[in-house]
């Protein structure tokens, strides 16, 4: 597996891991600094998997590359929302700080989604390119 694979997997299963951490342990007493790592890491794994597309060695369909880049992009989206709400730069009224919530949530399911589809279509991993075609 090459390294870039294994760092944008690793990222992948940490969010997925984090997001479980989040939901079902919620009372964990470093509740601040486990939500800011998380939230990070939701912007660190959108940016590996913003590179994810133009990939060389494996050929992917064009809706796949538009999922892919449209994952990153929602990925990074949440995340840098997430930190802002966080570390209080951006404050909202608790009724749009609820309705926005809601809206993370969702926007967070929809990237699970798509990671479903392209999981279940082959395209996740796309085709390898040989060495005739690569030149």
């Amino acid at each position: 597996m090459k390294p870039i694979w294994f760092l944008l997997t690793a990222a992948l299963g940490a969010i997925v891991f984090a997001t479980v951490v989040i939901r079902f342990f919620n009372a964990v007493p470093e509740r601040s600094n486990v939500d800011a790592v998380i939230f990070s890491l939701y912007v660190v794994g959108g940016v590996l998997l913003a590179f994810a597309p133009f990939d060389r060695k494996h050929r992917r369909s064009r809706w796949a590359r538009g999922v892919l880049a449209l994952s990153a992009a929602l990925l990074m989206f949440v995340g840098v929302a997430e930190l802002l709400r966080h570390y209080s730069f951006w404050v909202l009224s608790p009724t749009h700080e609820h309705a926005f919530s809601n809206t993370l949530e969702g926007l967070r399911g929809i990237v699970m989604g798509f990671f479903l589809a392209l999981l279940f279509s082959g395209e996740l991993a796309g085709r390898r390119v040989s060495q005739h075609d690569q030149a």
